[in-house]
């Protein structure tokens, strides 16, 4: 089949009832207690959330930023999708943030998806996790839930010894949680340096942070940040490596919770493959230049029409800026477009986006999440990508958790070819009507909620001919891109 052309389909979306799918559930079970978890090789410095190839031996993940008791503000669930043709089976260690750790294992059939409670595991009002899969192909990540609302994320392939988020606040009604997880066998020391309206500030309480062996720290931001509307968080590792994510619970009119894990590198190129601003709502797009080196930025915006006027801006050394796009008249209020920050003059910029409406709709009302680094996946030649649902049919991350969209958009220089297939056991069945679709430079194609309905509970996986950005917004929300997660690069 010759693959088609994107068709201007973009537009304001809606809301349909929710079918729930039928899917293999595997559990893990409560195995025995282990102190400390060591670090498994893993992903590239700059995708720490990249998928190990098939022939891996073995794969190891991390995931922090949720917490492990029952009515908690940001209950945590894991999910592990095995993309491979053969079942994988590994093992699973939860740590909460007194250091108290236990271990469990998992199994998953090919082609299928498991679900960890963390909390069944070893409770704890924080909780990390370090998973090791027997195999490759496995991607795995976590949604968190709550009184205001949910969100979901990738998990971390690899540790770092920095880590980057672009956006966050402590302003009345929002809080903000940094976990700092060790799942090495060394101790790690970590500074951190928060970028605000005032300038970069260096909280004393918050330097030389020891964080020992297979160990979680979480700090609550808002301690020593205090009512800041915009906060951008470094964490600087100056011995051992860590796992960084960060949490944000809103309670005021724009409920939300929002999960973002950390950015191991400033990058010269992020992307949003498709964001819709709707008329009460306010869509923010931070950012952060957090290093010693003037950024000159330019975002440019792709409408379904083509392209718009781009914005521009110098960024000086540890400088962000809060770019409104809601609002802008040469962005139409109900057209998704594709966003695309570029950078020169430096090591890069740090980018997130954020979503709220301060209106009596359903929770969440907001949420934020981290752009799609696209240089780094170019500069590693990632071709596919993989989005893990969000739980199963019989555990879902939240009752009726699906996805509504998923975005695309063409971050390379020349045509690439796309298909968007599920996976439920051994067999990829492309998506009706999405079975080859051809993308020009900047060219952007939504996957809608009709071809995606009847796939809840698999694994979708998106290939491509050439680099690509990949993006799913989910429901249960007040609105799209409330809850957003980026795809996982398969690494070749």
């Amino acid at each position: 089949m010759s693959p088609s052309h994107a068709s201007s389909t973009h537009g304001l979306r809606r809301w349909p009832i929710l079918v729930a799918v039928a899917v293999v559930l595997l559990g893990a079970g409560v195995w025995d207690h282990h102190q400390g978890a060591p670090a498994v090789p893993g992903a590239p410095a700059d995708l720490t959330s990249a998928v190990p190839p098939t022939g891996a031996e073995s794969s190891s993940w991390y995931c922090a930023g949720g917490s492990g008791t029952t009515g908690g503000s940001a209950n945590a669930q894991i999910q592990i999708a095995d993309a491979g043709a053969q079942p994988v089976s590994g093992t699973v260690t939860v740590v909460n943030q007194l250091g108290a750790t236990a271990s469990g294992t998992f199994s998953v059939p090919a082609g299928q998806v498991g679900v960890v409670d963390p909390a069944a595991i070893e409770p704890g009002t924080w909780v990390a996790a370090s998973l090791v899969a027997d195999g490759g192909a496995v991607a795995v990540s976590q949604s968190v839930s709550g009184a205001t609302g949910w969100a979901q994320a990738p998990c971390a392939s690899a540790t770092a010894t920095s880590w980057y988020f672009a956006s966050g606040s402590t302003a009345a009604g929002t809080d903000a949680y940094l976990s700092l997880f060790n799942p090495t066998t060394t101790t790690a020391v970590a500074d951190l340096t928060f970028l605000t309206d005032a300038g970069p500030t260096q909280p004393a309480p918050f330097q030389g942070l020891v964080i020992g062996p297979g160990q979680l720290v979480v700090e609550d931001l808002g301690t020593y940040v205090q009512a800041q509307q915009d906060v951008a968080t470094t964490v600087e590792v100056r011995s051992g490596r860590l796992v960084a994510a960060q949490l944000e619970v809103a309670t005021g009119t724009a409920q939300g919770l929002s999960l973002q894990p950390g950015s191991p590198s400033p990058s010269d190129h992020w992307a949003f493959p498709a964001t819709t601003d709707v008329s009460g709502a306010t869509t923010t797009f931070a950012i952060t230049n957090p290093t010693s080196s003037p950024e000159p930025v330019t975002v440019r915006v792709e409408l379904p029409s083509g392209p718009v006027a781009p914005f521009t801006q110098t960024l000086a050394p540890d400088s962000a800026w809060q770019l409104t796009t809601s609002g802008a008249s040469r962005i139409p209020v109900g057209v998704a477009y594709a966003l695309q920050v570029t950078s020169s003059g430096g090591p890069g910029v740090v980018v997130a986006r954020s979503v709220s409406w301060p209106t009596a709709l359903a929770s969440p009302r907001s949420g934020s999440v981290a752009g799609v680094p696209a240089a780094d996946e170019a500069a590693n030649g990632v071709r596919t990508w993989l989005l893990p649902p969000p739980g199963t049919a019989s555990s879902p991350a939240v009752a009726g958790a699906a996805p509504l969209d998923v975005g695309l958009v063409n971050t390379g220089t020349t045509d690439v070819t796309v298909r968007v297939s599920s996976l439920n056991g051994a067999v990829a069945t492309a998506l009706a009507g999405d079975e080859a679709v051809l993308l020009h430079p900047g060219q952007a194609f939504d996957v809608g909620y009709s071809a995606l309905q009847a796939t809840a509970a698999d694994t979708l996986e998106v290939s491509s001919s050439g680099p690509l950005a990949v993006m799913e917004d989910l429901v249960p929300s007040g609105m799209a891109g409330v809850v957003s997660q980026a795809g996982m690069p398969v690494l070749p």
